[in-house]
């Protein structure tokens, strides 16, 4: 016997209008008041003249004019500084009016958004039994759907199930965005019924859960990325992504939290606010996929889908012990998501993340289908490749590796990581020698000079209505900053030894179209001279680590600035299929192993590396070439058994 359905809240229509009114609202830039000062003045003077011959004038004019010729300099300086101070003063209250409106509503917002969630339990069905929900809470989603198609567990039965996994995961993890749990639970039902009158199933993915992250547009839902004015504006139709995971038979049930403008190595915002790895929840769970790293981490969900657009799949996936593809970005349609801000020159991809690799292969021969061309005329007309995925059980492989990158040095656990795999690799017969990454500093820093190509515009767009984060206020502070005042402040800082941030400030900010396509010219010569590198060594695939570090301590982004992304973001630049797989934890001997401090910024990720870091998940990262996506989970799917990853248990 089933109980009644959980309560759901559907968006209220007096919420909605309200945070549209907040939309429409435009906030005072300070330069728009110093405007609108000096035109008041103007206007004053030209009010004079028309009232010269009035009585006031004829009386005070003669006193004022006085008054002014016989001004001492003394006098002219408090009387000029005495203005200056005067708009100075109305600028600070003006910002700070902003802010604490802002602030107020996102706390509004924070509670509308609470006041939507599923108070009570999700009833669960009666064949959910202890043992069954042990099984489940072990297996994979590809031994799920066969579960499923045996008639060994309804959809529905699973659909509670994860439901009520997702809400728990929620409070603990702080992991969730938006809700979908009646639509899910009543999908799930009309699949069963589907089921129990044909004997068949609608698909590969017939009634497995899917998670989503917030920028996918999933009907009904809101995509917010972390911006107020996208609160309370659920989307009217599904992104083309989720309609063929839909037609596949999967059902979506939660929509998981994300960096705000998913522009971030951690996963914060002020609508949803922070998410915690369940490894440590002292610790980050990775951005800009933080929240869907985190729940699938805990049990909440087996397979989601992310995006990626400078290791925001991979990162994630690292920090908490699972798997995670950014795909060839050529081969995902870029319709029905938050991508990109309209620079293309480092392309994002949108790919699956889950526990195990198997189930990444089996979302991405559901996403990887000719119907993608069907509504994006940018996508070739390229099915999943059975023949790529299998190279790895027919032959030998050839294997190049390295483990750092020279541009930052990784932590020990990530080295140790990747020599744990070469050293499997070799002994299952492959061939795994050093390679030598062509130099990638001056790259790095073309990198960020053209994600930062229109001087933060469009971020600076983005986030208009909206409170700002730390981790990205410090980061747009950067760009008020002149080119001139960049230089010497990058000489002062090359002067104490500190030339990487020296670059990293002088490098990036506002670019003329001529030096946006001279960046560009960079970026192509240096894909070039990586492929015909990666040819001569014959290679079929590369493994690295995935970050510096291992999962950072929360609000470490308010502090640092995401410079630490160059072994994957420089992946999204080349364009180049690459995936993350969890390897081992990091131990004691791991955080006692001398390392080299060339600069600041080794300084200060050097202390994250303490006590409270022994236990979290380290993994790998594997690459091949473009449109080789299937190659790259083969040998993903070869790691993953050769090495296996011991999870915690949630």
């Amino acid at each position: 016997k089933m109980e009644e359905e959980p309560l759901l809240l559907n968006h209220d229509p007096s919420e909605r209008i309200l945070v549209r009114r907040r939309r429409r609202s435009r906030s005072f830039s300070p330069l728009i008041i110093v405007i609108v000062l000096i035109a008041a003045l103007i206007g004053a003077l030209i009010v004079a003249m028309v009232l010269e011959r009035s009585w006031v004038v004829k009386t005070f004019a003669p006193q004022f004019r006085s008054w002014i010729v016989n001004l001492s300099v003394a006098g002219w300086f408090l009387l000029v500084g005495g203005v200056a101070l005067g708009i100075i003063t109305i600028i600070v209250l003006v910002v700070v009016f902003q802010t604490v409106t802002l602030k107020r509503s996102a706390r509004r917002i924070r509670a509308m958004k609470k006041r939507h969630r599923t108070v009570q339990s999700i009833p669960q069905s009666e064949e959910m039994t202890p043992e069954l929900k042990s099984r489940i809470a072990s297996t994979s989603a590809v031994q799920l759907a066969e579960m499923i198609r045996e008639g060994q567990v309804s959809s529905e039965a699973v659909t509670r199930y994860f439901c009520q996994r997702a809400k728990e995961c929620g409070e603990k993890y702080n992991c969730l965005a938006d809700e979908n749990y009646t639509v899910a639970i009543s999908e799930a039902k009309k699949l069963d019924e589907i089921f129990r009158s044909t004997g068949k199933v609608v698909g590969p993915l017939h009634g497995v859960p899917i998670s989503l992250k917030d920028c996918f547009d999933l009907a009904g839902t809101d995509s917010t990325v972390g911006l107020i004015p996208r609160a309370f504006d659920p989307k009217e139709e599904d992104s083309p992504l989720i309609g063929l995971l839909k037609k596949a038979g999967a059902i979506m049930y939660i929509k998981t939290n994300d960096m705000q403008c998913l522009d971030g190595y951690e996963s914060h915002n002020p609508i949803f606010g922070t998410v915690y790895n369940p490894y440590n929840i002292e610790r980050s769970a990775g951005g800009s996929s933080g929240g869907e790293a985190a729940l699938i981490a805990a049990g909440g969900s087996l397979i989601g889908l992310g995006s990626d657009i400078g290791g925001s799949i991979r990162m994630p996936a690292h920090y908490c012990g699972i798997s995670g593809i950014k795909p060839t970005s050529k081969r995902i349609s870029k319709i029905g998501w938050f991508s990109g801000r309209g620079q293309e020159a480092i392309p994002d991809s949108a790919g699956p993340m889950g526990r195990y690799v198997e189930d990444l292969i089996m979302i991405m021969r559901v996403i990887f289908s000719d119907a993608q061309c069907e509504f994006d005329p940018e996508i070739p007309p390229m099915s999943f490749r059975e023949d790529l995925l299998k190279i790895p059980t027919e032959r030998k492989l050839t294997i190049g590796y390295y483990k750092t990158d020279h541009h930052f040095d990784p932590c020990y656990a990530n080295q140790r990581a990747v020599e744990t795999v070469v050293e499997a690799l070799r002994k299952d017969g492959h061939t795994v020698v050093p390679w030598e990454l062509p130099d990638p500093t001056e790259i790095i820093f073309t990198i960020f000079a053209l994600m930062d190509a229109d001087g933060g515009k469009s971020m600076f767009e983005f986030l208009e209505g909206s409170e700002v984060v730390p981790a990205l206020r410090n980061t747009l502070l950067v760009s008020y900053i002149p080119k001139s005042t960049r230089k010497l402040i990058g000489f002062i800082l090359k002067l104490f030894g500190q030339k990487l941030l020296a670059e990293s400030l002088t490098r990036t900010g506002e670019k003329s179209v001529f030096e946006t396509w001279r960046l560009q010219k960079q970026r192509k010569e240096y894909q070039r001279n990586f492929f015909e590198n990666w040819k001569k060594s014959n290679l079929d695939a590369v493994i690295c680590p995935v970050n510096l570090t291992v999962g950072v301590p929360n609000g470490s982004q308010a502090k640092v600035p995401p410079i630490n992304v160059s072994y994957t973001i420089l992946y999204n630049m080349l364009d180049y299929p690459a995936g993350a797989v969890p390897i081992d934890h990091v131990t004691l001997d791991d955080i006692r192993h001398p390392r080299k401090i060339k600069n600041l910024y080794d300084r200060v990720t050097r202390s994250w590396e303490d006590e409270t870091s022994v236990g979290m998940p380290v993994g790998v990262q594997v690459v091949t070439l473009p449109f080789q996506d299937e190659l790259c989970l083969g040998v993903m799917d070869l790691i993953a058994r050769l090495v296996p990853f011991r999870p915690k248990q949630f």
